[in-house]
């Protein structure tokens, strides 16, 4: 299947995507809302080759790449597939930029910070009704930052690894624990 694939859009898997496609599966866990199908990803790969200096005068400069991972607000990450950039990872929408230099990078990158997170869900049963932020931080050995909702606050930690907010009352003491998805 990826054999006929390359054939009708005329371009070469790169090997780490290759392997991933064939030892882990087509689509599913990656960043944001996951790996788009091969299939799917395929669509706007065009026939010329990926330009990145040309972006923004060119339309065709934006062929030769793959979209395989949704962001969310129609923004995806690229694998490039014909170009100089073959086999590296740009990102956006009305712009590209090159945020890993091959699919293993970009994928590891993206385990890698969900397992941290993973790890850190121990920090949420340490977390208690009543605490302060002072008290949060000491529980948890990592800094939070408040941020106005609405008319809720809510304190987040402050690199994301946590996966949880706390919902504060008007004294600034947490008032509900709110576990975050994991994925």
């Amino acid at each position: 299947e990826l054999v006929a694939i390359e054939a009708a859009h005329r371009f070469v898997i790169p090997d780490d995507y290759r392997a991933f496609l064939l030892r882990v599966g087509d689509g599913g866990a990656g960043p944001d809302y996951g790996l788009v199908p091969l299939g799917n990803a395929v669509a706007e790969v065009g026939t010329g080759e990926f330009r990145p200096e040309s972006l923004e005068d060119d339309d065709s400069a934006w062929d030769g790449r793959i979209e395989i991972g949704d962001h969310g607000c129609a923004i995806y990450s690229s694998l490039v597939v014909r170009g100089v950039a073959y086999g590296s990872l740009w990102c956006g929408r009305e712009s590209l930029e090159q945020t890993h230099p091959s699919f293993a990078d970009w994928y590891r990158a993206w385990a890698e910070r969900k397992l941290r997170r993973l790890d850190a869900t121990k920090h949420i049963e340490a977390l208690r009704i009543g605490m302060t932020t002072r008290d949060v931080e000491q529980a948890t050995d990592s800094r939070w930052a408040a941020r106005e909702v609405g008319a809720r606050t809510l304190l987040e930690e402050a690199t994301g690894i946590i996966p949880a907010q706390l919902e504060l009352d008007p004294a600034g003491r947490v008032a509900k624990v709110l576990p975050a998805k994991f994925l």
